[in-house]
């Protein structure tokens, strides 16, 4: 079973219930030092982050992509679309983004598309 991370206030925990639905365990952190903390020492297959703040949230993704053990993990960023988070956590390493408010549909489908390589050796 795979194992996602979410990293938000209030606004996402509805996202955990929707994947929860679909087979996937999913860990709330509602902040990123708790979540570090997590990451370090626990197996997640993907981190799903809200960027509610650009630095705490920007500052967190490169946290992740510098260190070895966790930089190969998918990250899928939430945010307000036309704030131009979205493109700047991809451009720092982020996986995917999706805008904010999400669409559960989207969400799961961003989420299977993430873990694909993943299922596929899976298998």
């Amino acid at each position: 079973m795979h194992r996602i991370l979410i990293v938000s206030d209030l606004e996402l925990v509805w996202t955990g219930k929707v994947l929860g639905r679909r087979g996937l365990t999913v860990k709330t952190a509602a902040d990123f030092k708790t979540a570090f903390h997590d990451l370090r020492t626990s197996a997640f297959d993907a981190v799903i982050i809200n960027l509610t703040t650009r630095t705490e949230g920007i500052d967190f993704i490169k946290r992740i992509r510098a260190r070895r053990q966790l930089r190969d993990i998918p990250i899928l960023v939430t945010a307000e679309w036309g704030t131009g988070y979205g493109s700047l956590a991809l451009s720092l390493g982020a996986n995917a983004y999706e805008p904010v408010p999400c669409d559960a549909a989207n969400l799961v489908a961003a989420v299977k598309r993430l873990l694909k390589p993943q299922l596929a050796v899976a298998k």
